[in-house]
Parts: C-alpha cells; sequence; structure tokens
C-alpha cells in the first residue's frame, strides 16, 4: 500500500523548515539589493536557483555529515550541481559570449585586457619597506585563510606539507605562463609557505583536533596479529597500490584545483579584485569539505579509492574548468604558451612523473586495510 505525501516529506520535517528559512532568506538578499545591477536576467536565474536549492534540500535523504544540520550539506550539494550546470552552459558558448555570461553579475569581468594585477616581482629588493608592502595586502590574509581551510579538508599535516611544496614548485614552473606567479624568492618560500601556508594550516589542525578527527592518509592500521613486524614499520601507502594511488590523488588534486582556478581567472578575464573570485573558491571549497572524508572514509573502510556523490559532482566540475581554460586559452595566451615553460622545469616534472608511475608498477594491490577509527565505523560524521 502506497503511503501518505505526508510519510514521505512530513510537515514537521526539520528539512522542510530548513528549506523555507533558506528560501527566505536568500529571497530578502534579492529584495534589499535589488535587480542585482539592473539586471532582470541575474535576479530571475538567482530565484530560479533559490527554487531548485529548495527543492534538493527537500527530497534529498542520504547526508554524508550531520553537523550542524544536513540541510546545510544539501545546500552545499544543490549549488555545487548548479555550478556544474553554468560551467557546461559556459563550455558550450562561444569565447567571447562565454565571458560575458559571467559579466553579467559583475561588469568588470570579460574585458580585455583585464586589469593589471599587482606585480609580486618587480622589486624583490629585501627590505622592510618590500616585506611589510606584501604582508599588508587582502591576498596576504586570503592566503593565510585559504590554507586553513584546506586544513579542515585534508586534516593532515604531512600532507598539507606536500601540497604546498607542490604548488610552489608549479608556480615557479609556470610564471612564464601566468606572470601572477612571478614572485621573489622570500615572498614565495618565506611569506608564502613558512608564513602564510605554516600559520594557516597550524590554525586549521588545532581546530582539527578541537572540534573534529584528524586523517591518517598515509598509514592504514592493518590486522596486527597477522601481519609481519617488517611491514608493520612500513607505512601502508607504500605497500599497496590502491592505496598509494588514493593518496596521489588526494595530494595532486589540492594544487590542480588551485592551478586550475588561476588559468580559469586569466582566460575569463577576472580581475583579481573581483567578487566572483571568492565566489569561486566557496563554490570548489565548501564541497571539498564533504569529498575528502568521502575518499578517507572510503580507504579507512575497505583499502581502496572511491568517491561519494559530492566527490562525483566536484570532479566533473574540476575537469570542466579545465575544459573551459583550455578551450579559452587560445586567445588568451600566445601560441607558444607551453614552451615557455623553462625546458628544464618540463624535464623535471616528466622525469617525476616518469618516477611516480614505475613505482607505482612495482607496488602490489595489497590487502583489504582498515582504520580502527570512529570516523570510519559511522558514516554520518561531524
Amino acid at each position: 500500500m502506497m503511503g501518505s505525501v505526508s510519510e514521505g516529506i512530513g510537515l514537521n520535517d526539520s528539512s522542510l523548515v530548513a528549506s523555507v528559512i533558506t528560501g527566505a532568506v536568500l529571497s530578502s538578499l534579492v529584495w534589499y539589493f535589488g535587480d542585482w545591477g539592473g539586471s532582470a536576467v541575474v535576479c530571475s536565474l538567482f530565484m530560479a536557483s533559490v527554487v531548485f536549492i529548495s527543492i534538493w534540500v527537500l527530497l534529498v535523504r542520504e547526508d554524508f555529515f550531520s553537523w550542524p544540520h544536513p540541510a546545510l550539506w544539501r545546500v552545499v550539494m544543490a549549488t555545487s550541481v548548479l555550478y556544474s550546470m553554468l560551467l557546461t552552459c559556459m563550455f558550450w558558448l562561444p569565447p567571447k559570449q562565454a565571458r560575458m555570461v559571467l559579466n553579467f553579475v559583475d561588469p568588470s569581468v570579460g574585458i580585455f585586457p583585464a586589469p593589471h594585477e599587482k606585480g609580486y616581482g618587480e622589486n624583490c629588493a629585501l627590505t622592510f619597506d618590500n616585506i611589510s608592502e606584501n604582508m599588508i595586502d587582502v591576498f596576504f590574509l586570503a592566503h593565510l585563510l585559504g590554507w586553513c581551510f584546506k586544513a579542515l579538508i585534508m586534516r593532515n599535516r604531512s600532507l598539507l606539507w606536500l601540497q604546498s611544496i607542490i604548488f610552489e614548485l608549479i608556480e615557479e614552473s609556470v610564471k612564464s605562463v601566468l606572470p601572477n606567479f612571478n614572485e621573489c624568492w622570500w615572498d614565495r618560500w618565506v611569506l608564502d609557505v613558512l608564513v602564510c601556508n605554516l600559520v594557516g594550516m597550524e590554525i586549521g589542525l588545532f581546530l582539527v583536533n578541537r572540534f573534529a578527527e584528524p586523517f591518517n592518509w598515509f598509514t592504514l592500521t592493518p590486522d596486527r596479529a597477522n601481519t609481519p613486524d617488517e611491514e608493520l614499520r612500513v607505512p601502508s601507502f607504500l605497500t599497496s597500490r590502491k592505496h598509494f594511488l588514493t593518496v596521489c590523488f588526494v595530494v595532486g588534486i589540492g594544487p590542480f584545483v588551485d592551478l586550475i582556478n588561476f588559468f580559469l581567472k586569466a582566460v575569463l578575464f577576472i580581475p583579481a579584485v573581483s567578487p566572483l573570485v571568492p565566489y569561486n573558491l566557496l563554490l570548489v571549497g565548501l564541497p571539498c569539505l564533504v569529498g575528502a572524508p568521502e575518499i578517507y572514509a572510503t580507504l579507512s573502510e575497505s583499502g581502496h579509492f572511491g568517491i561519494g556523490r559530492q566527490g562525483v559532482v566536484l570532479l566533473y566540475n574540476v575537469i570542466m574548468e579545465l575544459a573551459i581554460s583550455w578551450k579559452l586559452s587560445s586567445d588568451t595566451f600566445p601560441a607558444n604558451g607551453l614552451q615557455a615553460i623553462p625546458v628544464v622545469a618540463r624535464a623535471l616534472w616528466t622525469l617525476a612523473l616518469l618516477l611516480l608511475l614505475g613505482f607505482t608498477a612495482i607496488l602490489p594491490f595489497g590487502r583489504n586495510e582498515k582504520v580502527p577509527s570512529s570516523f570510519a565505523s559511522k558514516r554520518k560524521v561531524h
């Protein structure tokens, strides 16, 4: 016998209340700010998005996170799906029209050439004035807060340091293509790595240790009764191909997403001070708060790689951002853009990739090993 409609949704369901509150708050913002720069199109699309998100919150029931409320993470998932639709639409548009889509929200976007960004490598004299000028900068604070947020996602100090060093090496390699990466040595390795990255990740890890559970990406705890002592002394990601590939994916995806973000900003002619920049970071960053724990939960429970629903949508969005960047790069960068990357850098990255593939090939698939962790024992986490 079919159940009543009230059994499916329930008038007293907290999700219904959360959906109504979400719709009311967002609608109030539109009412307060008017029609967003005189564009009725932006306002109408925004309201359509509110309806979509509200319906998603009501209908979707499975949630990976339950704190502070499942409805919050349903909103994040719904927003990710909307972002997927936007990226797909932009990919199939001609370059000029793709850029002008964002111009409805921010009139400064899509205009070539984009406003000149601050040059961080123009004066590399190691003086107090130069250092203080770079530190008293909104992007310095944004950099620090960004690494704090990454720590909340990855929850592992060693993995964060790997991502930090890899991205700085990537910056050094492609600075001839993206001038924004052209920094002084003390800016890159002292202010960026030893100040912003270090302080940001330590603040984030403090919050993780205080309110959540750290992730041990590199060493899953096997069955000690049936594992030789010599294997117990070796991190499990070096003894299992599945575990090793999972760690490589997690380590590499962070710097890759950051790099694509800079390329996307360049090809769409988005100024560094545009409000679209933090919006994009939130559209990618908030889903990562769910995507990374999904991967870790699968690794902890079965010892192999797996991504959940939020991770699938997030991966699609990253692929589409890469596709848009590649498509629009022809009229943004010179024809020899990739050739502008130093030969030594290209050779070293190629060698590193070949060594990584070779090491992966000789690894065994490994046993299914599980982490005796409260995180791995429950699918709904805090």
